[in-house]
């Protein structure tokens, strides 16, 4: 509740906004995040046609790098027109292609069908981010938190969940199936998406906002001439290649090199998730009390751990370790990617800035996946794999240690 000009109290929708963002958030990872799920049945119908998970994969890699593409575009949508149609229409996307990719029966029509889900994946992660960060500046960082935890949420809930489906009526049913739950899900969701009205009712935000012009912010242009962008560009680049890879092949790799079964496999995936969970509360806690840049590199040192613990992982007791490490620490980057970028760019332009910073980093989370599941296919280990990661997400905290908010010349 919040209390305007003529001392009336009225609930303040940005809350709304946080929980509509939420389900976005959700159902667009969990799906993002089923596609090693799925990889495994696709794999074992389609093998004998000459498939392999490096061309299965390779779906995964011109999907994700079309939803960075698409992500700038939804951005730009969402800072002009809002969004209410754009996430509608792009929902819809996303439930037409995994409807679509219940019939398939050839290589084309998979990547086909794989681009039309990444192009309605635009919608994943900045627009609901651009949006709830408008809507708050004194909890945003709580704010952003509770929109991350979609991720985690969906992380835990949909692995076993679609396992089930794929064991009880087969992968195609399950796309089927997982295909109208999306429908369902983004579609209302976009039905409670509401622009911050930052300019005709600012008393509504006084509360949630106080402490920020909302009327400054760079141009993209304009923070793309700065260091600090492409600092922080590069950063979440190299995070983002460790943390796609692992989300998209720790479910074979659970499978083919440590040999559970596959609703073990997809339980450490869960694992991986309901940690997140602890470390997106912590850390939109933290980050509003001890500031952003600081939660940000302890994450990435975290993370970092967690790959060089993998490498030598051997067992499973090992791999739920790993898990528990690594789902706090990417859970706790996530709602930090675009605080740090409102807090360095400010909001005016946010969509757009977050939708050009982050195609490097789906770029290159694009290329995590594709990496692992062709260096596995070569040398029938994911030792290197997993040790590239490792390495960059290395690089990434030592590109994040100078990185700050710019200053006007």
């Amino acid at each position: 509740m919040v209390e305007n000009e003529d001392n009336e109290l009225r609930f303040f929708y940005g809350w709304i906004v946080v929980v509509a963002s939420f389900l976005v958030t959700f159902i667009c990872f969990s799906i993002r995040y089923s596609f090693g799920i799925f990889s495994v049945s696709l794999l074992e119908e389609f093998e004998k046609f000459g498939w392999t998970g490096t061309l299965i994969f390779g779906a995964s890699l011109f999907s994700t790098i079309v939803g960075g593409l698409s992500g700038i575009l939804m951005g730009r949508l969402i800072d002009r027109y809002g969004p209410k149609i754009t996430v509608g229409v792009s929902g819809f996307l996303v439930g037409l292609g995994m409807v679509l990719c219940s019939q398939i029966n050839a290589l084309w029509q998979f990547y086909i069908f794989s681009l039309l889900i990444g192009v309605g994946m635009g919608v994943a992660f900045t627009p609901p981010m651009a949006v709830t960060s408008k809507w708050f500046v004194k909890r945003r960082g709580l704010a952003l938190g509770i929109v991350a935890l979609g991720i985690g949420i969906g992380t835990i809930v949909m692995p076993p969940v679609i396992t089930y489906f794929i064991s009880a009526y087969g992968w195609r049913s399950a796309y089927l199936i997982v295909g109208f739950i999306a429908w369902m899900i983004l579609i209302s969701a976009a039905f409670m998406l509401r622009s911050s009205p930052i300019k005709n009712d600012a008393s509504s935000h006084n509360k949630n906002r106080k402490g920020e012009n909302l009327n400054e912010g760079w141009d993209v242009l304009e923070a793309a001439k700065t260091r600090s962008f492409w600092l922080v560009l590069f950063s979440n680049s190299l995070w983002n290649l460790c943390l796609q890879m692992i989300m998209l092949q720790i479910v074979p790799y659970a499978e083919k090199g440590i040999g559970t079964s596959r609703m073990v496999a997809a339980g450490v995936l869960s694992l991986i998730g309901a940690s997140s969970i602890f470390g997106r509360i912590a850390v939109g806690f933290a980050s509003d009390r001890i500031g952003t840049k600081r939660v940000w590199l302890f994450c990435l040192v975290c993370q970092a751990v967690a790959m060089f613990w993998l490498t030598e992982t051997k067992n499973i007791w090992m791999l739920y370790v790993f898990a528990s490490l690594f789902g706090f620490s990417y859970g706790g980057i996530v709602p930090l990617i675009p605080a740090i970028d409102a807090e360095f760019f400010g909001t005016r332009n946010l969509g757009a800035i977050m939708g050009l910073i982050l195609l490097g980093s789906t770029i290159s989370g694009a290329l995590g996946p594709f990496l692992g599941a062709y260096i596995f296919d070569l040398t029938n280990s994911y030792y290197l794999a997993f040790l590239l990661g490792a390495v960059a997400t290395v690089m990434a905290t030592i590109l994040a240690i100078p990185a700050k908010k710019p200053e006007r010349g």
